[in-house]
């Protein structure tokens, strides 16, 4: 029997794309196209599969192998290092298709080559001596061992992060068993991630992603690929009677090994001094040379309210913002003067994710938690900068972007800073300053759906529609079951209306609509240009009513935004104009400006109303101050 018969195809054509895995090279036509491994070998499993779609984990398993983590983002970046090469588009794919929450597959019909791959003809030397001829072939050979080295799938092209100063504090392990002593270890872990972030020059991995691998047991390699750095900090936390030791260790990515290890004991009184001493062990360590190490100070006296707020850090982890909300208060009650409890209950009141609570209630509570605690510690000017976001003089509009950009300065490694600012440039039209914030959020929060978010939007608004598309991927890969109305919006504002029609039912199906035909009658007929205003302002109220496991009012504004998708600018800014005497604030429209920045060539900023809304809400003093926006 013929065994080559039984063997795979080595060489492929799909589009005008060859596959040659015998001599692992692509090209289209006669010109090369260079990939490094892991991108080769990621087309190398979409071709064999095609048609059919690839998961997640068996491209995981296929491409790095079954001892490897792989993140949702690394997965996506090397998709879209993969469809640059070939030229491809995620907004209009001719090559790769995103299956939701399913993979990928390849586009084109693949097909078997069994003739040679045309390549570039051979070179004839007529006149030549012997010796010119064997120069010409060693020069050949050894350009080909160098660009084989450099570009060919069996090199290492997974090494360790170029960023030498960068870690990841992991959460450390409770060994004492008990549920409130697991809050304090994770709790701990964070402050000394907090502690670390401010050291200049060092790059340290946001708490999102570096509690993503609680509770896995992964190497330390596989870990510090995945999230981008040289070292990691992992630790355990055992308390006995009034007093807690912590044990740690540093350890290099790189071969796994550990170049430090200490531990430590101390009570709940001389906590904070323990955290500078850990810090500074750290720094050391790193060959860092900084001068004077950053120090926690004393927050608070009282060691029952700083528990509370290490507990409540913790439940912000899990998304248990009611009870995070309470713990906080619990602690702001033992001590009033804790500054940074008052802090962190201003950001848990900006995020408005606390069930049941109106987003002006929300505000209020923001900017009185906020005014409290900078007016008792000055230094926070995270702070400050929220006071200023809740503010009912629209003149502060200016501060607030001041005051985060300081914040920013004194804390680059603050994902909540990082989040905030990247909202309020980009309402404020600085695209450009907006998509470096962005792209600094997913650096140091790399595993976040919500810094995918965030890049996404800032990459629409500076119009690199396809790259945005690939980011929000990427969330959606993070957090699968809470995007679809993010993507039924921008499908919506593509017009894809039939795909949108899709998302929005399986977003309204969790929140029980009763009748999901709904749906399709708001699109279809939103859209007509002519009845299209008065239909959506006749029939979102019947949507409203018709929802039963939900808040009808918190639907009310993301539905009153598809008149900005059907092209009903007017009454867009209607809406708009409507809503700033009744809130006092931009709280209330905020999220028309964002959705009207990121979609702008609808016609947004250039409508005659713009400019009105601009003034009303501050705008026009920032401009001023800063400069104009990016699109004037």
């Amino acid at each position: 029997m013929d065994s080559s018969a039984q063997s795979p195809p080595r060489r492929y054509r799909f589009g005008d794309i060859t596959l040659d895995l015998g001599q692992y090279r692509v090209s289209r036509g006669r010109k090369p196209i260079r990939l490094a491994k892991l991108t080769f070998e990621l087309l190398r499993v979409l071709v064999e599969a095609a048609p059919n779609v690839v998961t997640h984990a068996e491209i995981a398993r296929k491409v790095w192998g079954p001892h490897h983590v792989v993140t949702p983002e690394t997965l996506a970046k090397r998709v879209m290092l993969l469809r640059r090469a070939l030229g491809d588009h995620a907004e209009h794919p001719s090559f790769i298709a995103v299956v939701r929450q399913q993979g990928y597959r390849l586009i084109p019909a693949v097909e078997s080559v069994t003739t040679e791959t045309p390549g570039i003809p051979p070179v004839t030397v007529r006149t030549a001596s012997n010796f010119f001829l064997i120069a010409i072939a060693l020069c050949a050979f050894l350009l080909t061992v160098f660009l084989a080295a450099r570009y060919l799938p069996w090199t290492n092209s997974n090494p360790v992060p170029t960023i030498q100063n960068s870690i990841a504090v992991l959460p450390f392990i409770n060994l004492s068993g008990q549920e409130e002593d697991e809050y304090f270890a994770d709790g701990l872990s964070e402050e000394i991630l907090t502690l670390l972030s401010k050291v200049p020059g060092l790059q340290v991995i946001a708490r999102t992603s570096s509690f993503s691998f609680k509770g896995r047991n992964e190497s330390a390699r596989n870990i510090g690929e995945a999230l981008g750095v040289k070292s990691l900090l992992t630790g355990s936390v055992r308390k006995s009677g009034d007093r807690w030791r912590i044990a740690l260790q540093l350890v290099d990515v790189t071969d796994g090994t550990n170049t430090w290890s200490d531990s430590f004991e101390s009570s709940m009184t001389d906590i904070f001094s323990i955290q500078d001493e850990i810090a500074a062990a750290v720094i050391d360590s790193l060959k860092l040379h900084i001068g004077e190490n950053p120090t926690r100070g004393r927050p608070t006296e009282i060691a029952e309210a700083y528990a509370l707020y290490l507990k409540a850090r913790a439940l912000l982890n899990i998304q248990d913002t009611g009870t995070a909300e309470s713990t906080l208060k619990q602690a702001t009650s033992l001590d009033p003067d804790f500054a940074e409890a008052h802090e962190l209950l201003a950001h848990l009141y900006w995020t408005q994710d606390i069930p049941g609570m109106p987003l002006a209630e929300a505000n209020r509570l923001m900017r009185e938690s906020a005014a409290k605690a900078f007016g008792l510690d000055a230094d926070l000017l995270f702070a400050r900068a929220l006071y200023l976001v809740g503010s009912t003089n629209n003149s502060s509009v200016p501060d607030v972007i001041e005051a985060l950009l300081r914040a920013e300065r004194e804390r680059p490694n603050d994902p909540a800073i990082l989040r905030t600012l990247t909202w309020e440039l980009l309402i404020s039209g600085y695209l450009g300053e907006a998509l470096r914030v962005a792209e600094r959020f997913v650096e140091v929060d790399p595993l976040s759906p919500m810094a995918h978010i965030r890049y996404s939007a800032a990459l629409r608004a500076v119009g690199r529609v396809s790259e945005s598309t690939d980011a929000l991927a990427a969330a959606a890969v993070l957090s699968p079951d809470s995007l679809d109305w993010f993507f039924g919006e921008t499908s919506l504002a593509e017009h894809k209306d039939q795909q949108a029609i899709s998302y929005f039912k399986t977003a309204f199906r969790q929140r029980e609509l009763t009748d999901l035909m709904l749906i399709d009658d708001l699109v279809i007929h939103g859209r007509d240009p002519v009845s299209g205003q008065v239909y959506l302002d006749d029939h979102i109220p019947i949507i409203l009513q018709s929802l039963v496991a939900d808040d009808p009012a918190g639907m009310q504004d993301p539905l009153n935004r598809w008149h900005l998708y059907f092209g009903h600018l007017d009454r867009y800014f209607e809406i708009i104009l409507d809503r700033i005497p009744d809130d006092s604030t931009q709280a209330g429209v905020s999220m028309f400006l964002w959705y009207g920045t990121l979609y702008r060539d609808m016609g947004f900023t250039a409508h005659p109303k713009y400019l009105e809304v601009a003034e009303r809400l501050g705008y026009i003093d920032t401009w001023e101050r800063h400069g104009p926006p990016d699109y004037c």
